[in-house]
């Protein structure tokens, strides 16, 4: 039989997720039987995880494809599986070992004050040694929004300046209305250091651009917004409560929340702390239980019977 060679590149993609467009891509064709052999300088570039190396080579065996490593001789007889299945094992062991050393120097470098990520919020900015500095060209910008929006200002007036004077975000984006209250509770701002990934928060290691008064008064002009937009808007009428059933058999009930933004979320969620069941937005259960009822109900044949039911128990009466 004709061999045909095929290569497949993994740039920069880890082999500890199977999250891999061109492995994917040979797990699909291995059913067309282009090929008979993978070929991988160390089984570790295969998969780093021993269900997944064990899943894929057993997908793979069904279509008569083999893995072999270049570097690691491996023989056919018994004692070749469990040389490969320690091979596994060690790989998988290098992988959390090697995530748990990351993690751990990531969280010395937040109980340091440093930066962690590759975003900064505006105003900001990292030195040599990662440490957050005040970036002189945009922290007039911050100032700006919270003098503004302290004395009473929308935030659709503030973004409405700010574009109009060509300013904008950490990202180079125009700004937007969800911008402004981000900004606003951005505890940066004032000097403190949170890491919410590690659970660090570190009082004045972070340059405050702004003062702890002008803080506070933005603070109280957000959550006064937030009652008054609260305040008119209109109750929501849960249509689906004493009706709707979870899966664990517990009656679910109507709930509401508020974005970092303000903005207003309405959804119907199962009050035992043991399910695991997601909130179910409002809008959308009963937009498919309205067009249940439409589909199946309110049809001729349905309405007919309910009609017919209904003249017999009239007459029984």
């Amino acid at each position: 039989r004709r061999q045909r060679q095929m290569c497949i590149r993994d740039s920069a993609l880890s082999a500890k997720t199977d999250n891999r467009p061109e492995f994917q891509r040979m797990i699909k064709d291995s059913y067309r039987k282009l090929f008979d052999t993978v070929l991988v300088w160390k089984l570790d570039r295969f998969a780093r995880n021993r269900y997944d190396s064990a899943h894929y080579k057993a997908l793979l065996r069904k279509y008569g494809v083999k893995v072999l490593s270049a570097t690691e001789n491996i023989s056919e007889g018994p004692e070749g599986i469990i040389l490969e299945s320690m091979l596994e094992g060690m790989a998988e062991y290098y992988s959390a070992e090697l995530a748990e050393k990351m993690r751990r120097g990531m969280r010395e470098s937040a109980l340091k004050g440093q930066a962690i990520s590759r975003c900064r919020a505006l105003g900001l900015k990292t030195d040599e040694h990662k440490r957050f500095v005040i970036d002189e060209k945009t922290a007039p910008t911050v100032r700006f929004i919270f003098e503004h929006y302290a004395a009473g200002e929308s935030s659709t007036s503030i973004v409405e300046q700010l574009n109009a004077k060509g300013l904008r975000t950490s990202q180079g984006n125009p700004f937007n209305k969800s911008s402004i209250p981000r900004i606003i509770q951005n505890e940066a701002y004032r000097g403190v250091y949170i890491s919410k990934s590690y659970d660090v928060r570190i009082e004045g290691a972070i340059p405050a651009i702004i003062d702890d008064e002008l803080w506070e008064r933005a603070q109280t002009m957000l959550k006064l917004n937030r009652q008054l937009k609260a305040k008119n808007e209109p109750k929501a009428d849960y249509i689906l409560s004493g009706k709707l059933y979870c899966s664990c058999g517990s009656l679910m009930r109507g709930m509401s929340g508020h974005s970092a933004t303000g903005e207003v979320y309405r959804y119907y969620t199962c009050p035992n702390k043991d399910c695991h069941l997601r909130n179910i937005p409002k809008d959308d259960l009963e937009g498919k239980v309205m067009q249940s009822i439409v589909d199946h109900l309110l049809q001729p044949e349905s309405m007919d019977c309910l009609l017919y039911t209904s003249d017999a128990a009239d007459d029984s009466l």
